[in-house]
């Protein structure tokens, strides 16, 4: 395999630039089918492709959150990426939403320790709480910093 590290971030910039190029060529698609048709059309085929592009869009800007925070924070562990992961969509998550999402991807997972992970990610100011201290509501604090 690898070391693991280089792979994870060389992985993660062969998965942008591949969304990049298709979130460019979808674009051009867009423009040609919405000029070919017109505006005022009553059946508008390129809604649905703008519905798509813009799906591509949102997992454009959550890969591109997570190759952000994982070079500038090299060196979390396994779980920790898990839960960046998770959070890149900019959704204020409780603790068992990330926990359920973490097994889902890593196939186990543990509510303790992905509370504890939150609470070094947040020291980190990589997450914040905009909740409650008894009702946590986890986001990136890139996301917040964001609105």
């Amino acid at each position: 395999m690898g070391n693991g590290k280089g792979d994870d971030l060389s992985l993660l910039e062969e998965l942008v630039f591949k969304l990049d190029l298709l979130l460019r060529k979808l674009s051009e698609l867009e423009k040609v089918i919405s000029k070919a048709i017109g505006t005022n059309s009553d059946i508008n085929p390129a809604a649905s492709l703008i519905m798509s592009t813009t799906t591509f869009q949102i997992a454009y800007e959550s890969t591109l959150r997570v190759l952000k925070l994982l070079t500038k924070f090299k060196g979390l562990d396994p779980i920790s990426k898990t839960i960046i992961q998770v959070l890149s969509s900019c959704q204020k998550l409780s603790i068992m939403s990330i926990y359920r999402e973490v097994k889902r991807i890593r196939g186990k997972g543990s509510r303790r320790i992905i509370s504890q992970k939150l609470r070094i990610l947040e020291a980190m100011n990589i997450v914040i709480n905009t909740g409650s201290e008894k009702r946590p509501k986890y986001m990136l604090k890139e996301c917040v910093e964001k609105e």
